[in-house]
């Protein structure tokens, strides 16, 4: 028999292999006095815990392999669309891992599992009763144990936000939800709170996606000359560094930015520059990622004064070709930077709860910075005023009944939006899962960040502000290679403009195939029509086939210049098979509605294949034009 000090030792060296850091927050010597392991009635091993109301098992006591396969086997049969589409199963408790056992040989292609164990107790107890290096070295299972249920919730949510969302289904045992009652309930709602926020953000995404790409390609010439947010990983480390917002208790703190304007790292927000400049202050970076034209506005007219711009690689063109200080890109999702990697070296990625103050404290943790100073983070409607001076969209609000109450910063409540709470709960989630950085709220209005430390502005800087005059100039990356990635991002360009023309012909193909398909489906001879509609399904089968072999880089640019956007899924005629076939000794009435039906389902197919077409057309000039702006850059 295996001894409990070699499994335990096998599943710590599978964890450490995995990941080296992720046990360094678990206390590995905590004992669950509430929790022990018997052996059922039919041999298999089971968990039972104790609370005040008594003893009660975990698992079946007869076969808790049967009994939790008989639980995901229900699951599935009540919520079979729900299970078929989820891209995640969340999974509360680890228990023996029962759940991981019934649940994983279900698993299609891309479908994840993420494990969350609220205790420290209960994973160790596990880890020390039974082998689960095969699970922990399953990269289809992600594990977050935390005994917070916001940061729960946040580290769940950025497992997700970090691919393309579908769906999500949450496992929950009754029996676990006994043992982690308060856990879960808390965990579940932060959790669709955080969805809500990220979801919102890629809707706003979605119908930018045109925009967002056009950028894309318009900045390579800027991007493949810029060093990336990588570059500057811990370059600002342990110092101090003010993050600075737009909101209006940013207008009564510019006095004091004023006076320490070079004695301490100053990181704008964009569209705060004008209010800013006019004053005298000049932050060391400005931040920017919208990718709309208005974006502008915040920086026309405005002189560039040894600032730097920190920009997304998708932010609006004119800002970014504009600026005619240095810049910095970021990435603000893995699809870009994926894409990029083959015209450059990796940039990074910077993530967004949908807000550039977002970006840039992303940017003040990337680099290190400590502690990280917010400003004008308002986040409410401070004196019924949305932003600062000189902001585009500001304006006096008339609270109506959509605005509810927050905690403000000097108590009491302020009125806010549902768009500012979702930032400020992506804020305290960024907070909590970096536990190392001290963060300091300077705003002096507004509402009340939870996991910051309130301090004045002018106590900050008697605190933080240095002696000496700061040179930033000493944080540019010296190892950034322009000219090599000028080279490689000309032959990948050029690449990807054939893989484009080549997907446009099949995009025509299958046009011309499904005509073909529909005029079969119309034929009046079922001899001749029979014959006719198996061939095209045959020949549409590979033209579908050979569409989906396109290179990713190529359909993301083709995708996000039609209407169907990055998350469209490419439809294809064989997952609608059912459709066109008619089972034998169907009445006439039935035969021609599914003809009427297939007959639907090609012209919806035929809409997303012209848009394709359509968009090659646009993607390879905008390349084209591309290449020729970096050659005479």
């Amino acid at each position: 028999m295996v001894s409990m000090e070699s499994i335990f030792e096998k599943n710590i060296a599978a964890i450490n292999k995995r990941n080296p850091n992720f046990l360094k927050k678990i206390d590995l010597d905590e004992i669950s006095d509430d929790l022990f392991s018997v052996e059922g009635k039919r041999g298999a091993l089971t968990l039972k815990a104790r609370d005040s109301s008594g003893e009660y098992y975990l698992h079946s006591p007869y076969d808790p392999v049967r009994e939790m396969n008989q639980l995901i086997d229900r699951e599935f049969s009540s919520e079979e669309k729900i299970f078929k589409e989820a891209r995640f199963f969340i999974v509360m408790g680890i228990g023996l891992g029962y759940c991981l056992d019934a649940l994983l040989p279900r698993l299609k292609k891309g479908q994840k599992v993420i494990l969350v164990e609220p205790r420290d107790s209960d994973f160790i107890f596990a880890l020390k009763t039974r082998d689960f290096s095969e699970f922990i070295e399953n990269d289809a299972i992600s594990i977050v144990v935390q005994k917070d249920p916001g940061v729960a919730a946040a580290h769940v949510s950025h497992l997700i936000c970090s691919t393309i969302q579908r769906s999500w289904k949450l496992l929950l045992h009754p029996v676990m939800m006994r043992r982690n009652f308060d856990f879960s309930k808390q965990f579940v709602l932060k959790l669709r709170g955080n969805l809500f926020g990220i979801m919102t953000g890629m809707n706003t995404e979605i119908g930018l996606s045109h925009l967002f790409a056009s950028n894309v390609i318009e900045n390579i010439p800027d991007i493949v000359r810029s060093p990336g947010v990588n570059s500057f990983i811990n370059a600002w480390r342990d110092k101090p560094v003010i993050v600075i917002a737009a909101g209006p208790s940013l207008d009564k703190q510019i006095p004091l930015l004023k006076k320490y304007n070079d004695k301490i790292l100053m990181i704008s927000v964009g569209a705060a520059w004008r209010n800013l400049s006019s004053e005298g202050v000049q932050p060391h970076i400005l931040a920017a990622v919208d990718p709309q034209d208005i974006s502008q506005t915040a920086f026309n007219g405005l002189e560039c004064k040894g600032n730097w711009l920190l920009a997304d690689t998708a932010t609006n063109r004119g800002v970014v070709g504009g600026f005619k200080g240095k810049k910095i890109f970021s990435n603000s999702y893995e699809k870009l930077e994926g894409f990029l990697t083959h015209v450059c070296e990796k940039k990074g990625v910077l993530g967004s709860g949908g807000s550039v103050a977002h970006i840039t404290f992303n940017f003040a943790l990337k680099m290190g910075a400590n502690p990280i100073i917010m400003v004008g983070q308002d986040l409410a409607y401070t004196d019924n005023l949305t932003h600062t001076k000189g902001h585009v969209h500001r304006k006096v609000v008339t609270v109506d009944d959509e605005a509810f109450e927050v905690p403000g910063y000097y108590g009491g409540k302020l009125k806010t939006s549902i768009q500012m709470d979702t930032f400020r709960i992506y804020f305290e989630d960024l907070i909590k899962i970096h536990p190392e950085s001290r963060v300091i709220n300077a705003t002096e209005g507004g509402a009340k960040i939870e996991g910051t430390e309130q301090m004045p502005l002018a106590e900050v800087m008697e605190k933080f502000a240095g002696d000496d005059v700061i040179d930033i100039e000493n944080l540019w990356p010296s190892n950034h290679h322009f000219s090599q990635n000028t080279e490689q991002a000309i032959d990948y360009i050029n690449e990807i403009i054939e893989k484009i023309k080549s997907a446009k012909v099949l995009a025509n193909d299958i046009l011309d195939s499904s005509e073909r398909l529909k005029v079969a489906l119309d034929e009046t001879d079922s001899e001749k029509s029979s014959a006719a509609i198996d061939m095209e399904k045959f020949l549409l089968k590979d033209l579908y086939a050979q569409f989906r072999e396109v290179d990713e880089s190529a359909i993301w640019l083709i995708e996000s210049f039609t209407a169907s956007a990055r998350y469209g899924v490419l439809r294809s005629m064989d997952e609608r098979d059912d459709k066109l076939d008619v089972e034998e000794g169907d009445e006439e009435k039935e035969m021609d509605d599914a003809k009427s039906e297939g007959i639907k389902n090609i012209d919806l197919n035929s809409e997303f294949y012209r848009n394709i077409a359509t968009a090659c057309d646009a993607v390879v000039p905008a390349l084209e034009k591309t290449i020729e702006k970096i050659n005479n850059f």
